[in-house]
């Protein structure tokens, strides 16, 4: 009788350990789920005022209510160069950026050619990239081949616009550093600098109405060049991105014309190692949310699951593959 209840003792200790232990290992498990949305999140844009950075500060303040969890934030770069070295680092999460330099960036390429990335991947499109050339009026410069000998700002060192600024220049036929002044400045500070007389144009890609942008046309003082169809099909041989585009009469304050230039993808991008069911949510929440974000900035009407693979030049992450899967999108 005393070796049953022993036995029996024995199993029911040997029932409750079970127990406990299953209770740990499904603690264990919800703690590495909830793990894998990380507490802080960086999206990183560009200089202030610019359309990168609008976007990331509205995406925060979105994703700090909608988001199931963590604390969201946006941090100003020099642009799509150091916004790329900067998720493949781990020292940001979402970023934005320019598609043809995502290709460059995760095939070692272009600026990247020593230093490939393979910590990046792309998330969605989200509008054109709008090639912008503003010239003071007092100036001769009616074509961007008048550039030649001008003082012109080229955009940040490391920066997208001065990639866009080199490939400009080489389709011309021009030597950046020897055929123009170039000041390497932003956007902010190339305005400034051509109110003061400092440049006599000032190079700015971006989306559609950026409000640096509007600022400075918004003076009878400046104005927009369009660029020819045999320049805009040299700038494509260099840069397969890019693509025609017409930016409509009246977008900005005195532009009585349409203005014909190029354009190309801008994407958003995130690290590789974020888990799917982050961005799984990051892209549910800013689906269901266009009309808050096109508030932000109105080049947000571009970003529909229609358009969603625009331009895309680099491997979707997981999340997104599920994302744009689920809701009837086909992908590469």
């Amino acid at each position: 009788m005393k070796n049953y209840l022993t036995l029996f003792l024995i199993s029911l200790s040997l029932l409750i350990i079970s127990a406990c232990s299953s209770e740990e290992t499904e603690g264990t498990e919800s703690s590495n789920e909830a793990s894998e949305y990380p507490d802080y999140v960086s999206i990183l844009g560009a200089s202030d005022g610019g359309t990168f950075y609008l976007l990331a500060s509205g995406m925060a303040n979105l994703f700090n209510n909608e988001m199931s969890e963590g604390q969201y934030s946006s941090q100003s770069t020099s642009g799509t160069n150091a916004i790329f070295q900067t998720l493949d680092a781990g020292d940001g999460e979402i970023g934005f950026g320019q598609a043809s330099m995502a290709y460059d960036a995760v095939n070692g390429e272009g600026h990247f050619e020593d230093d490939g990335l393979d910590n990046m991947l792309g998330m969605t499109y989200m509008y054109p990239n709008v090639m912008h050339v503003v010239v003071r009026e007092a100036t001769d410069i009616e074509t961007p081949e008048d550039l030649e000998g001008k003082r012109v700002g080229v955009g940040e060192a490391g920066g997208g616009v001065e990639v866009d600024s080199n490939r400009l220049f080489e389709a011309l036929g021009l030597d950046m550093d020897t055929d123009i002044s170039a000041e390497h400045v932003t956007g902010a500070q190339g305005s400034d600098m051509l109110r003061n007389n400092q440049l006599d144009a000032l190079i700015m890609p971006g989306g559609l109405g950026a409000s640096n942008t509007l600022e400075i046309l918004s003076s009878d003082d400046y104005k927009l060049i369009s660029f020819s169809d045999e320049l805009v099909d040299d700038l494509i041989d260099l840069n397969p991105a890019y693509f025609p585009f017409e930016i409509p009469a009246d977008t900005y304050p005195n532009q009585t014309e349409d203005i014909d230039v190029y354009a190309e993808a801008n994407w958003l991008y995130a690290r590789a190692d974020l888990s799917e069911d982050f961005i799984y949510e990051v892209l549910t929440v800013l689906y269901d949310n266009q009309d808050h974000m096109i508030e932000v900035h109105n080049s947000i009407e571009n970003m529909t699951l229609e358009n969603s693979q625009n331009g895309n030049r680099v491997p979707l992450h997981p999340g997104a593959e599920r994302f744009f899967e689920e809701n009837g999108v086909e992908t590469e």
